[in-house]
């Protein structure tokens, strides 16, 4: 789903990581990892929150690229190796600012001595995600197989899920509804969406275009990545809610951000 353009903020990261530097150089190194992994939700988010614009994040399995990203209207695309759902704040921080100014010294050698601890062993995980359907207030099952009934005629052989449960940040501007994990050939969905408050109509729109990534997907151009193609938008615009949908996120999106997770 489309989010008003942000205007960017890449000075906050660049101060947090000179001070940083100056008083904790052995972090900076990458040395303090998450026990337990994080998700790509959360990721998009503290990234967000960093950049000043939508980050969508896709988790890959690649062994020769751990960082890709292309800008596109309003947002960035960004594909990470599964690795990052173990970095820290720190490393976010880092991978904040190599995304704005590769130069960034201090970033560049945070994400190197990541890389290089996690490389060998991540290769060889296979991170699969619980798949929930039934939600408290929706089943997304229900909602795909209408869907895919209506528009894809057998054509969408992925399953689908609630992702885990992410309560916004204060101050989040930004948020990531749904993502489509090509690897598992899943569809997560935002448990936010999960409220008797938002209408099934817009939930099904998130899923549409989940699903549309898995029948369209990128098309390599010139080394980059393009996940939403003309083609992509064209049949995006087929859902009969479409433009309900956006409005509806337009006037909601805010209070969505300020919800909090049962």
């Amino acid at each position: 789903m489309d989010r008003p353009q942000l205007a960017f903020d890449f000075d906050a990261a660049r101060r947090d990581l000179a001070a940083l530097s100056s008083v904790a150089p052995e972090p900076l190194a990458g040395n303090a990892d998450r026990d337990e992994p994080s998700n790509e939700f959360a990721i998009a988010e503290a990234l967000s929150d960093r950049l000043g614009q939508e980050v969508v994040v896709t988790l890959t399995d690649n062994r020769r690229t751990m960082i890709s990203a292309k800008r596109s209207v309003g947002r960035l695309e960004l594909r990470l190796h599964r690795m990052f759902l173990y970095a820290d704040e720190i490393v976010l921080v880092a991978l904040a600012a190599y995304l704005r100014d590769r130069h960034v010294r201090v970033a560049s050698k945070t994400l190197d001595d990541f890389i290089a601890r996690h490389k060998k062993s991540i290769r060889k995980e296979r991170r699969t995600t619980p798949r929930v359907a039934q939600g408290k207030h929706f089943d997304l099952r229900a909602i795909f197989q209408r869907l895919e009934a209506e528009y894809f005629v057998e054509l969408v052989t992925a399953e689908i899920t609630w992702g885990r449960r992410v309560t916004p940040r204060r101050g989040q501007r930004s948020i990531q509804l749904g993502t489509y994990v090509p690897d598992e050939k899943l569809i997560r969905i935002h448990p936010l969406l999960d409220q008797e408050w938002v209408p099934e109509y817009f939930v099904a729109s998130v899923v549409y275009h989940e699903m549309l990534h898995h029948v369209l997907p990128a098309t390599v151009s010139n080394g980059r990545h393009r996940f939403h193609t003309k083609e992509f938008r064209r049949l995006e615009a087929v859902f009969a809610e479409h433009e309900r949908a956006l409005a509806w996120e337009r006037a909601n999106l805010k209070k969505l951000l300020r919800s909090k997770l049962a």
